[in-house]
């Protein structure tokens, strides 16, 4: 009997040459080093942005932020946003602002939706950053906005992941136990 499914997640590597990262502030080295010890960090004062410029246009299905042992540094409101072409003459602005198209925001950021084994919907923890688009997205430019605020803790990504690919496969009851 089938009462639940998970999903198999297939990602883009970030570290991939082709992938050039932006941020509002800082080096974005960390987001790409393979370490969740290492972060990227910034107060949250509610226009901090992380950029991503593909090569070419990709498909994407979703974002994921590890929080690493940063888990109190969680976007307290976040906006994601994409385009078809992305120029921007200096690397740490948004002039190209105009050109996105804005597909998922949540202000204030309240967790990941998850269920349980028998289907009910709650709210996980907010360190969980993994956002699901509806459907996959055609994108060059990939813009993830921190869009909330917080006197006390920093907005922190320590590895920073791209899904291209979810497909939901079905557990049976015997899979469960």
């Amino acid at each position: 009997m089938i009462n639940n499914f998970k999903k198999n997640i297939k990602y883009y590597n970030v570290r991939n040459p082709n992938i050039k990262i932006r941020t509002s502030q800082g080096k974005a080295i960390a987001l790409r080093d393979g370490s969740t010890d290492s972060r990227w960090h910034v107060k949250q004062n509610g226009n901090e942005w992380v950029k991503l410029i593909f090569k070419n246009k990709q498909k994407i299905a979703g974002v994921e932020l590890l929080l690493g042992k940063y888990a109190s540094d969680f976007p307290r409101g976040i906006e994601i946003l994409k385009a078809l072409e992305c120029e921007s003459k200096n690397k740490n602005e948004l002039e190209d602002i105009e050109n996105y198209e804005s597909i998922y925001k949540s202000n204030p950021w309240k967790g990941l939706v998850v269920f349980t084994n028998t289907g009910y919907p709650y709210l996980g923890t907010q360190s969980d950053v993994k956002i699901f688009f509806d459907k996959p997205e055609l994108m060059r430019c990939l813009l993830i906005k921190q869009i909330g605020k917080s006197e006390y803790f920093d907005w922190s990504i320590a590895e920073l992941r791209v899904m291209r690919e979810i497909k939901l496969v079905a557990i049976t009851e015997s899979q469960n136990l």
